[in-house]
C-alpha cells in the first residue's frame, strides 16, 4: 500500500490579450506552472500536512493524487483506496433532502449500494442530524454542509484520505471528533494528507509536513519544525532557492517512518 508522486509537473495553458477587443484570438498561449518536479510520499500510518501560500500548488497536488486531474509530466504511484474531500461548496444539491444528499455522496465515494443505508445512519448520527433527515440541504449552514460531505467520505472505505481546507469551516467539537476518528484509522495503518493554512493545527495534528512554494518542495520534515520555520520567517526562501537550483542540500528531505516519528498527543 503506497501513494507517492515522482517528478510531478503540472502546467496550465492560458490565453493572452484582452477579451473586450478580441485580441486574445491572436495572442499566443502562455503557460502557468502549478507544480514543478515535485517528489512526495504519503507513508502508511502517518498524517502529512501540506502548507504554503495561496497559489503554491497545494490543491493541485491533491487533485493529481486523487486523479481529478493528470500531471503534465511525472507520475503517481498509487496502491490502495483513496478518498478525498477537496472543496465542499456545490458538493450537495440544495434541493435534495439530507438523507438523499448523503446517499448521493456515498455513491460518488464508490460505497456499494448494499452498504449505503448503514452508512447514511452513521453519517447522520455523526453529524447530529438524525432528528431531521428530511430537511432540505438548502436549510443547512455552510458548516453543516461541510460536515455531511466530510463525514460521508470519512465512513467510506479508504486507505488514504486527502483533505483540502475543509476543516476551516468546522466547529471545534466536530473537528475534534473527526481528528479522533482519523487518528484511529491512522493507528490501524491508513494515512491522511491535509492542506491547511491553520499552522497551529498542522503542527499539532500532523506527524510530518511539506512546505510548497511556487510549485516546488522547499522543506519537508517533522510538522512542528516545518511550520516553525514558515512562521518565523527564517531563511527558508534562500535555502529553497539554492536547493532548487541544484546547490546545497537536496530539496526532498528524508521522512521518518512511523516507528521513527515523534509520539503524538491523543486527540
Amino acid at each position: 500500500m503506497h501513494l507517492r508522486a515522482r517528478q510531478v509537473t503540472k502546467n496550465y495553458r492560458r490565453l493572452g490579450g484582452a477579451f473586450r477587443d478580441l485580441s486574445w484570438l491572436r495572442a499566443p498561449l502562455s503557460t502557468a506552472k502549478a507544480l514543478d518536479g515535485v517528489d512526495w510520499d504519503l507513508i502508511p500510518g502517518s498524517v502529512h500536512g501540506i502548507i504554503g501560500a495561496n497559489g503554491s500548488g497545494k490543491t493541485t497536488l491533491l487533485n493529481i493524487l486523487s486523479r481529478i486531474t493528470s500531471p503534465t509530466s511525472g507520475w503517481v504511484e498509487r496502491e490502495g483506496k483513496v478518498a478525498c474531500v477537496i472543496g465542499t461548496e456545490g458538493a450537495l444539491h440544495a434541493e435534495l433532502r439530507i438523507w438523499e444528499a448523503v446517499a448521493l455522496q456515498a455513491s460518488l465515494n464508490l460505497v456499494p449500494q448494499k452498504d449505503v443505508s448503514q452508512l447514511r445512519q452513521m453519517v447522520l448520527q455523526f453529524c447530529e442530524l438524525s432528528h431531521q433527515p428530511n430537511a432540505l440541504v438548502k436549510s443547512l449552514s455552510t458548516g453543516m454542509r461541510a460536515r455531511l460531505v466530510l463525514a460521508t467520505a470519512l465512513f467510506s472505505d479508504w486507505d488514504f484520505f486527502l483533505i483540502d481546507e475543509t476543516v476551516s469551516v468546522l466547529d471545534v467539537g466536530f473537528r475534534w471528533r473527526c481528528e479522533r476518528y482519523l487518528r484511529e484509522r491512522v493507528n490501524e495503518g491508513a494515512a491522511v494528507a491535509v492542506v491547511s493554512h491553520d499552522l497551529e493545527w498542522i503542527s499539532r495534528f500532523c506527524d510530518v509536513a511539506t512546505y510548497l512554494e511556487k510549485g516546488r518542495v522547499c522543506l519537508q520534515g517533522l510538522a512542528p519544525a516545518v511550520t516553525s520555520r514558515f512562521v518565523h520567517k527564517l531563511p527558508i526562501d534562500g535555502v529553497g532557492e539554492r536547493r532548487m537550483s541544484g546547490e546545497g542540500e537536496p530539496a526532498f528531505a528524508r521522512i521518518e517512518s512511523p516507528e521513527e516519528r515523534r509520539p503524538t498527543d491523543s486527540v
